[in-house]
C-alpha cells in the first residue's frame, strides 16, 4: 500500500515539473498576450524584423538543428552500448557487440563533425573569396 501511494506521490511531483507554465511578462491580461500581432510587436522590440528574410540565417539554423539531432543520436548510441556491456554477464559476444556499437557511434560523430567543419571552412572561403570589394 505504501509503496503504491508512494509511486503515485513521485509520479505527480514529476509531471507538474515537467508541465509547461506559460508566463506573460508586461502584458495586463492573456487577452493582450494573445493579440494578432504580439510577435510581431515582440521581435521588433527586441531587435528582430522578422520581414527580412536572411537564407544564410535559415541555412544555420537548419545545420544547428540537424547537428543537434545527430549529438542526441550519437548519446542514444553511446547509452545503449553502455547498458549493453553493463548486462552483458560475462557473455563476451554481447560485449564485442556493445563495443561495436560505442565505436560505430564514436567514429560517427567525428566523421560529422569533420564534415561540418570542411563545410565551414569552404564557405567561409568562397564566401571571402567572391565578396571581397575590388
Amino acid at each position: 500500500m505504501f509503496t503504491k501511494i508512494r509511486a503515485i506521490v513521485i509520479s505527480v511531483v514529476i509531471s507538474l515539473c515537467l508541465l509547461p507554465f506559460n508566463v506573460y511578462a508586461g502584458s495586463p491580461s492573456l487577452r493582450d498576450a494573445f493579440a494578432p500581432n504580439t510577435l510581431g510587436v515582440a521581435s521588433l522590440a527586441a531587435g528582430y524584423d522578422l520581414s527580412k528574410s536572411d537564407p544564410f540565417a535559415s541555412v544555420s539554423k537548419v545545420i544547428s538543428l540537424v547537428l543537434s539531432l545527430l549529438g542526441v543520436v550519437f548519446l542514444v548510441l553511446l547509452i545503449y552500448g553502455g547498458f549493453l556491456w553493463m548486462t552483458a554477464r560475462g557473455s563476451e559476444q554481447q560485449v564485442e557487440k556493445s563495443k561495436e556499437i560505442i565505436f560505430s557511434a564514436v567514429i560517427g560523430l567525428i566523421i560529422v563533425v569533420a564534415a561540418y567543419a570542411i563545410s565551414i571552412f569552404v564557405v567561409t572561403t568562397l564566401t571571402e573569396s567572391t565578396l571581397k570589394p575590388l
